[in-house]
């Protein structure tokens, strides 16, 4: 998965994860009391991991080098490994 996959062709930049960030803090306020706290936290954890690349991203040096954004794409999903192994856990019967 490239950050392309995760946030669409046209968000596939800093502005696309501060974005999905944004968009994941909202889940994570509407899920508050309706899911269990482990879920919630790996939702916000989420958001936390995808504001970090955003802000990676905007701190690569210009022109951006197609290797300097790989491996923003590594550490975002090393750091979205457990969040989404919390929420597939969760939903597992």
């Amino acid at each position: 998965m490239t950050l392309v996959d995760l946030v669409g062709r046209s968000g596939g930049d800093s502005a696309g994860l501060s974005s999905l960030a944004a968009l994941l803090h909202r889940c994570a306020d509407a899920l508050r009391g309706s899911c269990p706290p482990p879920q919630v936290a790996a939702v916000r954890e989420a958001a936390a991991a995808a504001q970090s690349a955003a802000q990676d991203l905007r701190g690569l040096p210009v022109p951006v080098q197609p290797h300097d954004v790989e491996a923003v794409e590594r550490v975002l999903a090393d750091a979205l490994r457990g969040p989404l192994t919390t929420l597939a856990d969760e939903r597992t019967p």
